[in-house]
């Protein structure tokens, strides 16, 4: 996790990096309360999101709203 810190600290803005296995989930299926980003760097994955599958590639960027439910799973 990367966030600034001091006066370059921003409560609302946070990147994370996480390398999935396949068939292993970013996370529980979820939602929150503020709009997120994200960004394949590499290989491919699927995205559930509100009860539809997915399929992400390498550069495939996905802007998930706040209240929308979502996972995603790595594929390789």
């Amino acid at each position: 996790m990367f966030e600034g810190e001091g006066d370059a600290r921003f409560a609302e803005i946070g990147v994370n990096i996480h390398m999935l296995e396949p068939d292993q989930p970013a996370c529980l299926y979820h939602r929150e309360s503020v709009q997120e980003g994200f960004l394949v760097l590499s290989g491919e994955c699927r995205l559930i999101v509100e009860g539809e599958e997915r399929e992400l590639g390498q550069w495939d960027y996905f802007h998930c709203p706040p209240g929308t439910t979502h996972v995603f799973v790595g594929k390789s």
